[in-house]
């Protein structure tokens, strides 16, 4: 058998270009991780904060902003839609996530054909007005020295 000599420059190029790649890939890829991470932490977070203290927020003013607040932040991404349900106790979001990649099979390797779909949702309620309105319905009446925490009980003594 005959054996014959290769170069160490050749081999080196092939293997230092696929180590390139899977860097690059590497890279890609923590950026679409964060900005799924972001996108649902700060969605969450948006809707905490419009929807503090029982505020009244409309549908419209909520999708426009959670879509203002969501673009500032992400890296790779672009928002592809953002569906604002505002119900009786709570508000339910959906935002789509668009990969802005050249390559169509990383693309929906990633994202699937048709984007990554993120839901959000926040419960309206706040704790006093639970427990002002089951007083109410029990016909009883707050005592001032209780402070939305059900301490104290009803005044008797009247």
């Amino acid at each position: 058998m005959k054996w014959k000599k290769a170069s160490f420059t050749l081999e080196a190029a092939f293997i230092f270009s696929i180590a390139i790649w899977i860097l690059f890939s590497i890279c890609y890829l923590s950026m679409y991780v964060h900005d799924r991470t972001m996108a649902f932490s700060l969605g969450q977070h948006y809707l905490e904060m419009a929807l503090e203290n029982g505020a009244e927020v409309g549908e419209g003013k909520l999708k426009e902003g959670l879509e203002e607040y969501l673009s500032e932040k992400l890296l790779i991404c672009d928002l592809g839609g953002v569906h604002v349900k505002k119900g009786l106790a709570s508000v339910e979001a959906e935002v789509s996530l668009l990969l802005t990649i050249r390559f169509p099979f990383i693309k929906e390797l990633f994202t699937g054909r048709k984007g990554k779909k993120i839901y959000l949702s926040h419960e309206m309620l706040s704790a006093p007005d639970i427990l002002w309105d089951a007083e109410v319905i029990k016909g009883e009446e707050r005592n001032e020295n209780s402070i939305g925490t059900g301490a104290g009980g009803t005044n008797t003594a009247d």
